[in-house]
């Protein structure tokens, strides 16, 4: 097994009722071994959601994917807009990092939502369904969860 791969990516499919669609392509650079990897180049990626429960559609350009035992980093560009049962998203996120059950992002959002454990004004506000998450503007630090 070769622990330094180059490669060229790329990906279209949906979900078995057609509601969800993704395109995503790719070059990067991957090196991987002892339960670590690395991925940097730019993969490119589009999303579209078309559900009775959300509407919504994202695209993003990440540059860099890295896990080291139990933190993982992710460096890139994502944004996403969409309505759903329980509110709207809205926003752009520039980074995510993780080290155990702790969890952060680095992004603008003009999320709102009420309902389904969260309570959130335009990106500001708590999520305690799966951990719990506090949010500024869209930049959120977390525990539990993802």
């Amino acid at each position: 097994m070769n622990p330094l791969n180059f490669g060229v990516t790329g990906y279209a499919g949906g979900n078995d009722n057609g509601k969800v669609g993704t395109c995503a392509a790719g070059l990067n650079a991957s090196l991987s071994g002892f339960g670590s990897h690395a991925t940097v180049g730019p993969n490119i990626y589009a999303r579209g959601v078309d559900d009775v429960n959300e509407k919504s559609v994202g695209l993003g350009v990440n540059v860099l994917d890295a896990r080291i035992g139990p933190a993982a980093a992710s460096v890139g560009v994502n944004a996403k807009a969409g309505v759903h049962d329980n509110g709207f998203d809205l926003g752009v996120s520039a980074g995510k990092a993780s080290v155990g059950p702790v969890n952060a992002e680095i992004g603008l959002k003009a999320d709102t939502k009420f309902g389904d454990g969260s309570a959130k004004f335009l990106g500001t506000g708590i999520e305690w369904k799966n951990g719990v998450k506090f949010s500024l503007f869209g930049t959120s630090i977390g525990f539990g969860g993802n």
